[in-house]
């Protein structure tokens, strides 16, 4: 079985004291299509309009090669008659562009020459500035029935993206492109429709603390092995963090963020009684609010880790 944690490139500084990392993870399917045979059919995605054929049929294509390329082929696709049976009709998909403007004044330069003297002066001429407003929608309404006809899923999903374009220095601004705009809309439909019916990754972000001396290298070494998905060694440099805390009397507050860290590294690779008991003990050296919703996060992930082996992935 593959691994469901991916790590990404290390290192944003999160602000000062922090370090983070950015992973992939794997989520669940939010319909667990092993319940109903693990394969899906896409029925069909209609037009809400003519002229929008191109984009509905678009959108069937592309989510059926969402599921083709589901995490670990967890779900099979079918031609027809699977387990769940997938169809959807387009609401929206379009922009509407708006040309704006207003009375301003422009600020030119002029030279003037009296006297013999010449020179430069700024004055003010009525002008008119423009603009372009923007609002760009695509959404769908998703229907997923099991193979009985049960509906178990009917929702809109939509995605939305608004903008504006001014006038730089006197220059007319330059129309928006609708195409681009609408592309990646209809690309973040697609996805949440995919996220209903297959397993999916997803990025997040996991802040790790930096120690202070002497076990300041003990952490960067622990935050550069989880950014080679390492967990081994961060454990273990995480752990050596502690000792060399405990040793120097470090204070609680000290000493709690190394149990943070590697309660962390527990938690990402689901080894999941191992990071409670370390948040645990860092909420008993220090009550704070961040180690009291990581105590919370590791039971949001082993629910989904449990959803996923139910998905027929993770073990």
């Amino acid at each position: 079985m593959k691994p469901l944690l991916a790590l990404a490139v290390l290192a944003l500084l999160a602000g000062c004291g922090t370090t983070t990392v950015s992973l992939v993870v794997v989520r669940p399917a939010m319909i667990n299509a092993h319940a109903y045979g693990g394969t899906v059919s896409i029925v069909g995605i209609a037009p809400y309009a003519p002229g929008s054929q191109f984009a509905a049929a678009q959108m069937q294509a592309e989510l059926s090669q969402a599921v083709v390329n589901s995490v670990g082929q967890a779900v099979a696709l079918v031609p027809q008659g699977g387990g769940l049976n997938v169809a959807g009709q387009v609401e929206e998909y379009g922009m509407h562009v708006m040309e704006r403007e207003r009375p301003s004044k422009c600020t030119d330069t002029i030279t003037v020459t009296q006297d013999g003297v010449t020179t430069k002066q700024k004055v003010e001429t009525p002008c008119i500035y423009k603009w372009f407003e923007w609002h760009a929608r695509a959404s769908v309404l998703m229907q997923v029935a099991s193979a009985q006809g049960n509906v178990v899923f009917h929702q809109r999903l939509f995605a939305a993206r608004d903008g504006q374009t001014f006038e730089q220095r006197g220059m007319p601004p330059p129309p928006p492109q609708p195409q681009p705009i609408l592309d990646e809309l209809r690309a973040q439909v697609v996805s949440k429709m995919a996220e209903v019916i297959v397993p999916h990754r997803v990025r997040v972000n996991a802040t790790f603390y930096d120690c202070d001396k002497p076990a300041q290298a003990a952490c960067e070494a622990g935050v550069k092995a989880m950014s080679r998905s390492d967990y081994d060694t961060a454990v273990r440099a995480f752990s050596d963090a502690q000792g060399m805390l405990m040793q120097a009397k470090a204070s609680k507050e000290e000493l709690a963020k190394t149990y943070w860290n590697r309660a962390l590294v527990f938690e990402y690779s689901r080894r999941f009684d191992e990071a409670v008991t370390d948040y645990k003990q860092a909420l008993a050296l220090d009550p704070c609010d961040r180690y009291r919703e990581g105590l919370s996060s590791v039971e949001i992930e082993r629910h989904r880790h449990e959803q996923l082996v139910d998905q027929g992935l993770g073990h």
